[in-house]
């Protein structure tokens, strides 16, 4: 299936998979600095795992002319305040991938890439309050 999916190549299907959860991983994180004072992290105490936090909705959306930049909207789950006044902001995340010291596409990127040389896709997160 991943040669059907993602063209030739040992272990492309993996490479991809692990991209796109290492994005989702970056993507949570910079969501979760959105409402530093509502978003909190797990604590360990006396052997006891305490998770305190308020939940956050996030939609993402890619546009299919535009596959490098992502548009992501964090808002508070359980805003008990006025409809209007609902705290969003939005994340524009822009995603170029390396090989090398050479830009190339996505699809470039995971079939070049292999464990002795792999690609780079760092990742630029530009914040708006709405």
């Amino acid at each position: 299936m991943d040669e059907r999916l993602f063209g030739p190549g040992e272990g492309v299907g993996d490479r991809v998979f692990e991209k796109c959860v290492g994005l989702m991983e970056k993507i949570m994180t910079e969501a979760a600095a959105c409402f530093p004072n509502e978003v909190r992290i797990s604590l360990i105490l006396c052997n006891t795992l305490l998770i305190v936090w308020q939940s956050i909705k996030v939609t993402l959306f890619t546009p299919e002319r535009n596959g490098q930049k992502m548009n992501v909207w964090v808002e508070l789950a359980d805003w008990q305040g006025d409809s209007d006044e609902r705290p969003i902001e939005q994340l524009t995340v822009d995603v170029t991938s390396y090989f090398g010291d050479e830009p190339v596409s996505g699809h470039q990127a995971v079939s070049k890439s292999t464990d002795n040389l792999p690609c780079k896709s760092p990742c630029l997160f530009a914040h708006t309050i709405l």
